[in-house]
């Protein structure tokens, strides 16, 4: 399971071509984490948090499994066609004199497992993420975008 997932990652095409200096930094993988006798579903949200607590785009991937989430509750969390596809989201900010571009790609499932004969079951709650994270020194006119202060100014910080 997790193995294919990791070759969907390698195959992921960029979406920021142009205008790259050089690529400062990326990470991706693939991962599954089991949970055994879940009691809440926001113990997932809770383990998103701490594993990725380093990674800047942690809040989009907490609100990609709390979507899921609330669509396996019967709750509104989009369609499921758009939950299980790869998500992407990219940007380019100003950061001091230079423009950097960041795009991330990630995918979610979450599954749920019972085995077992009436009265012994076990319940297994597998979560899957596929993601890749990439950062970008790009070769753009940083008077071209507003820096920190220009942004809380125009509310988008």
């Amino acid at each position: 399971m997790v193995d294919s997932l990791k070759d969907e990652v390698k195959k992921i095409p960029a979406v920021i071509r142009e205008n790259i200096h050089f690529e400062k930094d990326r990470k991706e993988d693939a991962l599954l984490i089991t949970f055994n006798e879940l009691q809440t579903k926001e113990t997932i949200s809770k383990a998103i948090q701490t594993l990725f607590s380093s990674f800047p785009f942690v809040n989009i991937l907490v609100e990609a499994v709390n979507g899921m989430v609330a669509l396996m509750d019967g709750g509104e969390g989009g369609s499921v066609k758009e939950i299980l596809r790869w998500q992407e989201r990219s940007f380019k900010r100003r950061l001091g004199n230079k423009v950097i571009g960041m795009e991330y790609h990630y995918k979610v499932k979450i599954l749920d497992e019972t085995k077992g004969w009436v009265g012994m079951r076990k319940k297994k709650t597998i979560l899957m993420i596929g993601y890749k994270a990439v950062i970008y020194m790009m070769t753009l006119d940083p008077n071209d975008f507003p820096d920190e202060d220009e942004m809380k100014k125009i509310g988008a910080a």
